[in-house]
């Protein structure tokens, strides 16, 4: 089983990787083309872009993944829910477009931006659900390629109109749009066959259940990941939250890990016919564990190459907020295996407790701590709250569906993880 999940998670890295790695590889070259006050203006759209997709998507991609193995007709079903949901997102969001201009400050072009990245709610929902589709019903090839379609897409797209047409914001968006349309429609088609099973109401009546629960959590989250942009700007000014947009962005390399993870992860936790499962997700945290301080080390040699021969120096002051940020993503990682208690109990609801409860928290720290120490601070409080998030995760997750997982692994982590943050105060810049 552990030989399997190395060959699978190796493969999902290689996926996800492709999806983040253009866009990674994309933000060195749009620092040039874009000042850090309008790669601010763009954090903002894409904030509310992110959060409006929640709404969109209900979180009902977690229900696919929870019931695929128990009836033909969960893609179908899903995949209608999103669709009527995310229309309704879609409506909301252009319809208060009026409000977040003057209120974020985006400026008399923003309408368009705003008009694009509203549509691309709706597509890249759709997108997301038949790419997890893909995952269950397909083979390999077929997840790589659809997620290769979409990234070479937008990448291709996005180059050719911030560098070539010099259209910025606009031509992101653009690019954005184009390239889930079109991944969209090549997705049907490869999943065609599941698209003629009748719709089950009961099948929907469940995915309801289990999904709708999760969301206030879900929201919280999202507000918490991207909300963070408008207490930025409440604090600090557009060009600040462009140099945090730097340093989420590359720090987003991590997440290519938590993705792949996430693929290969549930399968295992929700697959009823595997009777090993709990043993062998015990194996795989340790292994997981221990992988992170070597994938750390990759990342913080990355980063470090990056800052210094591609990024303008407008943007340094990003570079020690990004360390840490790496940090806080991969304790991501931990509490998505810490949390399969809560997920195996169908008690969800207790997701969206601990989420709220960590979102408050997280403002209050950004507000503390990127008072006193600026960018660096707001990182540093990223970093304590998802430590917060992990711990609070794997109590409630240990009293619902005890999966015995050791901890000790998870302590000795967490001490690398502060005697790292140290460490960089003395050889950043």
């Amino acid at each position: 089983m552990i030989a399997k999940f190395i060959r699978e998670i190796i493969v999902f890295i290689f996926v996800s990787g492709i999806s983040r790695l253009l866009p990674f590889l994309l933000t060195p070259i749009f620092t040039h083309y874009l000042v850090p006050q309008e790669m601010g203006r763009l954090e903002l759209i894409l904030s509310l872009y992110n959060i409006f997709m929640v709404f969109g998507m209900c979180q009902l991609d977690t229900a696919l993944q929870r019931y695929y193995y128990q009836s033909k007709s969960i893609p179908k079903t899903v995949f209608f829910s999103v669709l009527r949901f995310s229309v309704g997102a879609l409506v909301i969001y252009l319809i208060s477009m009026p409000l977040m201009i003057p209120l974020l400050s985006l400026g008399s072009t923003a309408y368009i931006e705003l008009t694009l990245s509203g549509f691309s709610v709706l597509f890249a929902n759709l997108y997301i659900v038949n790419s997890l589709t893909i995952r269950y019903a397909r083979t390999i090839k077929y997840v790589i390629f659809i997620n290769i379609l979409q990234t070479s897409t937008f990448a291709g797209l996005a180059c050719y109109a911030v560098i070539g047409l010099k259209s910025g914001i606009k031509g992101y968006f653009c690019a954005l749009l184009i390239s889930y349309v079109v991944s969209v429609i090549i997705s049907l088609a490869i999943l065609k066959k599941e698209f003629l099973v009748k719709k089950s109401h009961d099948d929907f009546k469940k995915i309801m259940a289990f999904s709708l629960p999760q969301l206030p959590g879900r929201i919280a989250s999202v507000i918490a990941q991207y909300g963070n942009r408008f207490i930025l700007y409440a604090i600090f000014t557009q060009s600040t939250i462009g140099l945090f947009a730097l340093a989420n962005k590359i720090s987003a390399l991590m997440m290519v890990g938590v993705s792949a993870f996430c693929m290969v992860w549930y399968p295992l936790l929700y697959n009823e016919n595997n009777k090993s499962a709990i043993e062998s997700t015990r194996k795989v945290f340790r292994l997981v564990i221990i992988s992170l301080p070597f994938i750390v080390a990759i990342l913080f040699f990355m980063t470090w190459f990056i800052f210094h021969f591609f990024i303008p120096e407008s943007y340094s002051e990003s570079e020690h907020a990004t360390y840490i940020m790496i940090i806080a993503m991969s304790l991501l990682v931990i509490k998505e295996m810490v949390d399969a208690g809560i997920k195996l109990s169908e008690k969800t609801k207790y997701i969206s407790y601990v989420y709220i409860s960590n979102t408050f928290v997280l403002f209050l720290l950004i507000i503390f701590c990127g008072s006193i120490w600026g960018l660096t601070g707001v990182a540093l409080a990223i970093f304590l709250s998802n430590m917060l998030l992990t711990y609070t995760t794997w109590f409630v997750s240990e009293r619902l569906n005890p999966m015995g997982f050791d901890m000790h692994y998870c302590h000795f982590y967490i001490a690398f993880c502060f005697a790292v943050i140290i460490s960089t105060y003395w050889w950043v810049n």
